[in-house]
């Protein structure tokens, strides 16, 4: 598991959870570069499934099977649920958004657990 790549997902997707918070209770718009801060948190997840799967060349994840099924997860999870609210507008879509952020910072969580065995 790449630590650095790992901190720097957790933290920007903790980064748009909050920022997409704050325009929701100023009751801003959804803007272009809110969408962009999302896809571009989706190819750092993209490129964290990569290297991991080089990493897993000089060795393997304690708990092999599991650790695949979240790396699958942490790729799959933000397009398929900002994709089922693209078209929406307000407040459920702000939500969706937030919980999907919420979402991709536990899996990455999880992800480093299945591959030193810990309990984090």
């Amino acid at each position: 598991m790449t630590g650095p790549l790992s901190i720097a997902v957790l933290l920007y997707a903790a980064a748009i959870c909050c920022w997409i918070a704050v325009d929701e209770l100023r009751h801003k718009p959804e803007t272009v570069a809110r969408t962009a801060a999302l896809w571009t948190l989706e190819a750092g997840l993209i490129a964290q499934a990569v290297a991991d799967a080089f990493e897993q060349r000089g060795g393997r994840p304690h708990e092999f099977a599991t650790h695949w099924a979240y790396l699958a997860t942490s790729v799959l999870l933000l397009p398929i649920l900002v994709g089922a609210v693209h078209r929406d507008v307000g407040f459920w879509k702000s939500l969706t958004e937030i919980f999907a952020c919420a979402a991709v910072i536990i899996v990455t969580l999880r992800l480093h657990a299945t591959w030193t065995g810990s309990r984090a």
